[in-house]
């Protein structure tokens, strides 16, 4: 989970940053911007969270907020402010903020606040998981037909079963054999010469079309994408994605957005 936190005045920003147990509350990552301008740049990090100050030099926290959830509306805001002024109250509450915090700070008030971002956020990340799956995600361009008659019975089970199964961790040519009853090596070699395709290779191109699929529709993390991909390791996963869409998951996600318009 990564946090983006925008504060112009020095104790405060080295007091939260060293007082609070981040990592403890499921925030991995933390960048500090120690001014508005700052912070706006920062939102190219895509961050899971934003805590900020209102009242900034150049940009105020309200902008960045309001930029942030223009880029991502399933992102969590927390607001800090000195001023007790019902008009940031209401545009905060606009916003969707987790909290709108008064300073001087009451640390546990803002780790109770922090640790409820991080619980939405997660929320929020698995309702965007599920609905991505649930569009016509089972349609993958690298997989021939499973009910195309031009393959034997054996060659349309295991496509169907790359097609349901490929986020599992134990998706294997193995798995797969012992489920239409061949020997590995019997059902490599005519699948092959059925699709022209090693089965080995067709699962890792699915996995890779579902994880742009989630890089383009969800804020996932990368470790998360590679995860529900059915990778059980994000550095595999990334080399893997290099090796077909020549580029690192991050720079797709951002090259799709760029392409959008979302940032």
């Amino acid at each position: 989970m990564q946090l983006l936190f925008c504060e112009d005045e020095y104790l405060t920003r080295i007091g939260v940053m060293q007082t609070i147990p981040w990592e403890e509350i499921g925030i991995t990552h933390v960048d500090c911007a120690k001014n508005g301008q700052e912070g706006m740049e920062m939102l190219a990090t895509h961050p899971d969270i934003l805590l900020t100050d209102i009242r900034m030099p150049f940009v105020s926290g309200l902008d960045i907020a309001s930029r942030l959830k223009e880029m991502d509306p399933y992102s969590e805001v927390i607001i800090m402010s000195s001023y007790s002024d019902k008009e940031y109250l209401k545009k905060a509450i606009t916003l969707s903020t987790v909290a709108y915090i008064e300073k001087p700070l009451d640390l546990q008030e803002l780790r109770s606040a922090l640790e409820s971002a991080v619980a939405r956020r997660r929320q929020n990340l698995r309702v965007q998981a599920w609905e991505a799956q649930q569009s016509p995600a089972e349609h993958f361009a690298c997989l021939p037909d499973p009910d195309s008659p031009a393959f034997s019975q054996a060659t349309r089970i295991v496509l169907r079963e790359i097609r349901d199964r490929y986020a599992d961790l134990n998706l294997s040519v193995d798995a797969l054999a012992e489920s239409v009853h061949f020997s590995p090596v019997y059902l490599g070699a005519t699948f092959r010469e059925e699709t022209g395709i090693h089965i080995r290779s067709l699962i890792t191109s699915v996995r890779i079309e579902a994880a742009c699929r989630l890089l383009r529709e969800t804020n996932l993390p990368i470790t998360e994408v590679a995860r529900q991909s059915g990778f059980n390791s994000a550095n595999y996963f990334a080399k893997q994605f290099r090796a077909i869409q020549h580029m690192q998951p991050n720079e797709y996600r951002n090259g799709r957005r760029r392409k959008e318009g979302d940032v």
